[in-house]
């Protein structure tokens, strides 16, 4: 359990140093003050840092990054594995700020640990471990979001400060104060716990909160997407409706002017053949006489029905061309 509360606090302290950095460096950019923290801060060796932080910790007591400078010493030590001196600069910490989560968080996890290693428990440590973890679950109720940090950030890091400190009150709650403390382990259950349940507690509703939000946004964008694509999809059969209507329209159009069309080339075809109807009789009149003054009916006759024929097949091709000229191309 300590080596998984471990980790955690370690990538706390990891957290704390980047802000650090960013949150408070905007301060008299340029003075030696400043130019000196930057350079301690941004230090690779872990060793180095370890030593630039101690020296301007300790030549600038009344420094406004002197918080920020603890925080990243605790850090630094405890990337070195240096427990005691990581304990011993987070109460340095806690000095500067006693509300600090990160060094009530040191506080909690070392005092625990030594409880821990204790056989057995050691009733004091882990009354005093769980007092720091009542402190830092306080501290996080109220503690504002640093400004660097994203909503899920936040969220994410008070979880591991939670885990921090909650196991220490937990643990301390556990074990009935030994004689020589009298105290009782009820007066570690922090002000959020008694507002919102053991159960159900502050940040845990926090997070329902926000994943319930989620949920309502992904449900509402689904719907919205649900919405958008039925929309489209009846636009889009209106437009084929209207265009089919359109087409319909522009067929009968057309339908009914080849029928107009055509209609006039069956009247031209009408005129056609009476035209020629004439012509033939005429031609039969004068062909009839011609043939009684010579006695040849017979040559009159063939006559007769050939140019009837002729013209007969001259009105038909000509309504044929006219017809399809009212079709057109096809």
């Amino acid at each position: 359990m300590f080596r998984s509360i471990r980790f955690v606090l370690a990538l706390l302290l990891c957290c704390a140093a980047a802000t650090c950095v960013f949150a408070q460096g905007d301060y008299n950019q340029g003075s030696r003050e400043e130019n000196s923290y930057r350079f301690a801060i941004l230090a690779a060796d872990p060793a180095i840092r370890a030593e630039m932080l101690e020296r301007f910790v300790q030549n600038n007591p009344s420094s406004y990054h002197m918080e920020g400078a603890l925080e990243a010493l605790c850090n630094t030590y405890q990337s070195l594995h240096e427990a005691q001196r990581m304990k011993y600069t987070a109460q340095r910490l806690l000095g500067v700020n006693p509300n600090n989560l990160t060094g009530l968080a040191i506080m909690a996890y070392s005092v625990h640990a030594e409880a821990a290693a204790a056989a057995p428990y050691a009733g004091a440590q882990l009354q005093e471990a769980g007092q720091y973890g009542a402190r830092c679950l306080q501290a996080l109720w109220s503690a504002p979001k640093p400004v660097d940090s994203t909503d899920e950030q936040w969220n994410t890091n008070r979880s591991k400060y939670q885990i921090v400190c909650q196991t220490a009150v937990t643990d301390a709650q556990s074990n009935p104060a030994q004689s020589g403390n009298p105290q009782q382990p009820g007066y570690l259950q922090p002000a959020y716990q008694q507002q919102y349940g053991n159960q159900n507690n502050y940040y845990q509703q926090q997070a329902a909160q926000q994943a319930a939000a989620q949920q309502a946004a992904q449900q509402a964008a689904a719907q919205q997407a649900a919405q958008q694509a039925a929309q489209q999809e009846a636009e889009q059969k209106a437009a084929e409706q209207e265009a089919a209507k359109q087409a319909a329209e522009e067929e009968a159009a057309r339908q009914a002017a080849i029928t107009s069309c055509q209609a006039q080339c069956e009247g031209q075809h009408t005129a056609c053949t009476q035209a020629q109807s004439n012509q033939v009789g005429n031609a039969v009149a004068s062909g009839i006489i011609g043939a009684l003054f010579h006695s040849r009916i017979d040559v009159a006759t063939s006559a007769v029905a050939a140019a009837s024929t002729a013209a007969s097949s001259a009105c038909n091709d000509a309504q044929a061309s006219c017809n399809a000229a009212c079709i057109g191309p096809q």
